[in-house]
């Protein structure tokens, strides 16, 4: 168990509670946010096919997660410093790290998650940049939702053994232990090349981006919810109906009746089995003798497709979701597409929607993790001796508008 590790590897640990449950949730989320979702088998029914198979699935969770990251940053967040040396200082930074490319997933991954944390940490000086998803966080203590200490869990397999890397952060303090172990679930033993402790004004820095949705699964947990999290009877429904869809199509393949003449024979070589086929590749057919024109006829039996229904179905379906997720009605239409991809933040704004209120929050709350994170790179650059300590004022904000601000 996961929290036992953490608790084997860091004895002095207090405030770290069992959030098992919790953690179910969060993966039911990632398995439906990967395509991978409970409901992905329906039973077969036929008489020689028994057993499962997978549904035809729209993915729609990826979808709006994407689209809620889409309307987020549709253009990239500008801040302003009242110190010229830091503002070209942090546009390095984050042009060397590819910040604005990585953030884009980031915030993705959190909508889908409910929750990540950006880190900072500096190699010989050199600011670094990590972007952690809710499932490697474990919150150690927290204060009025905010989180103090954390501990960042990551895994990896080299040369047949798994590589555990536990991380402790909090302030002016970061805490690297390594374990190495030969079984997945178990965190081993501690490696002799573990970084240890490291005290410094510039460790320790980090800072959460949560979702706006409240938290109705745990309403202690400092951690958020998927977007999608009270959706997903929802999002059944929406792939119950497109895989109905397909399977229009496929059961309405074209059906023709043909005369019991026109029916040939062949004998399979190895079985001595007596096949009976029609050849739709025949352009020409032997003069059959029949008194009854009709039985000459090839019938079209096809059925029509219930193609407008299930469009109709799927639609309604949709805006079900934009009503549990906090978006404007037909914002995921598969008449209209994902439409607000062609808009402007100022036409999204203007319209003063609910997807433009819902958006707004999570632009407040994204803000104050960038303003964190400014900070804490203008500290590793103080620290390191590249910036002179000076008083400054700092403003994130996106497009004309200015989201949120903050003076040290």
């Amino acid at each position: 168990m996961v929290i036992n590790d953490l608790k084997t590897a860091f004895p002095d640990l207090r405030g770290l509670s069992d959030d098992s449950s919790y953690r179910s949730r969060m993966n039911t989320w990632l398995d439906v946010y990967s395509g991978n979702p409970p409901w992905r088998s329906a039973k077969r029914s036929g008489l020689h096919s028994r057993g499962e198979r997978r549904i035809g699935m729209l993915n729609a969770a990826k979808a709006i997660c994407e689209e809620f990251t889409g309307l987020t940053l549709a253009e990239k967040f500008n801040f302003e410093i009242s110190v010229p040396e830091y503002q070209a200082y942090l546009e390095k930074v984050l042009e060397r790290t590819r910040f604005q490319s990585r953030l884009q997933k980031f915030v993705t991954d959190v909508y889908a998650l409910g929750g990540g944390c950006i880190k900072l940490y500096a190699t010989d000086g050199v600011p670094e940049v990590d972007f952690i998803t809710a499932e490697k966080i474990f919150p150690v203590s927290f204060k009025s939702g905010k989180i103090s200490e954390v501990i960042f869990r990551s895994q990896s397999y080299e040369d047949g053994h798994y590589i555990t890397l536990l991380e402790k952060y909090k302030p002016n303090e970061t805490q690297n232990l390594t374990f190495i172990s030969d079984n997945k679930l178990t965190i081993g033993n501690q490696t002799v090349g573990s970084l240890g402790t490291i005290n410094s004004k510039a460790a320790g820095i980090f800072s959460p981006f949560i979702t706006a949705a409240s938290n109705n699964f745990d309403l202690d947990s400092p951690l958020g919810i998927s977007i999608f999290a009270n959706c997903l009877d929802t999002l059944k429904a929406i792939d119950i109906a497109f895989d109905s869809l397909m399977r229009e199509f496929i059961l309405g393949k074209k059906r023709i009746i043909v005369p019991a003449a026109s029916i040939q024979t062949v004998i399979d070589p190895d079985t001595g089995n007596l096949t009976r086929y029609f050849d739709s590749d025949d352009e020409a057919f032997v003069a059959l003798k029949t008194e009854d024109n009709d039985t000459l006829k090839i019938t079209d039996n096809t059925v029509e497709l219930r193609v407008e229904e299930h469009i109709t179905a799927i639609n309604a379906l949709f805006n079900l979701l934009c009503f549990q997720v906090g978006v404007s009605s037909g914002t995921f239409s598969l008449s209209n597409g994902l439409h607000y991809y062609t808009k402007t933040a100022t036409e999204v704004i203007s319209q003063n929607s609910k997807s433009a209120r819902t958006i707004k929050c999570n632009q407040n709350a994204l803000a104050e993790t960038l303003t964190d994170i400014l900070r804490g790179l203008i500290t590793i650059g103080q620290v390191s001796g590249e910036l002179n300590e000076e008083d400054f004022t700092l403003k994130v904000g996106f497009f004309d508008n200015v989201v949120t601000a903050d003076t040290i």
